[in-house]
């Protein structure tokens, strides 16, 4: 083989090498590896009638590194912690109208207590990991309380929610 062709076939070596680790640096990206894997809000139920409870659990997978803390938003307005290195692990803040089951609620799910129509807004989650730069992930969903007689559901033009179609 002449210096030539081993010089070609080097640069050629050196250049696959770039693309692999740009691809998985994008892979790393995007599955977060090593730390939190998905979030994601869900509120049951979505549209509920006025005094009704409603339950909203905060879905994440950490891998590697714990939690430093799960923050409860209505709006901007934080109104549930869970700090597992905190005395007490949960702290509810006030925010007017909002009523937690204290029993009933933890890191992942809170319970809202006889919702009324004001409370229907934007609520979010924000998982902050236990790592040394505390990165953080939010989640938003949709919470509407109709009263009694009041609105249906085809009357908020509610869509289904947006992701993978089901086969």
């Amino acid at each position: 083989m002449t210096w030539d062709k081993m010089a070609w076939n080097l640069k050629r070596m050196k250049r696959h090498s770039y693309v692999l680790n740009a691809i998985l640096l994008f892979i790393s990206m995007i599955y977060g590896a090593g730390g939190l894997r998905t979030t994601e809000l869900r509120i049951t139920p979505r549209v509920v009638q006025k005094g009704k409870n409603v339950t909203m659990a905060c879905l994440y997978e950490l891998h590697d590194y714990g939690i430093y803390s799960v923050k409860w938003y209505r709006g901007t307005q934080e109104f549930y912690r869970y700090s597992p290195l905190e005395n007490p692990t949960t702290r509810v803040l006030p925010v007017n109208g909002i009523k937690i089951d204290r029993l009933s609620s933890n890191e992942t799910h809170v319970v809202l207590l006889r919702v009324m129509p004001n409370l229907s807004g934007n609520y979010s989650c924000e998982v902050i990991q236990n790592a040394p730069t505390y990165p953080h992930y939010v989640a938003t969903a949709r919470l509407d309380v109709v009263g009694i007689g009041g609105l249906r559901a085809t009357d908020l033009r509610i869509s289904p929610p947006s992701g993978p179609a089901r086969i």
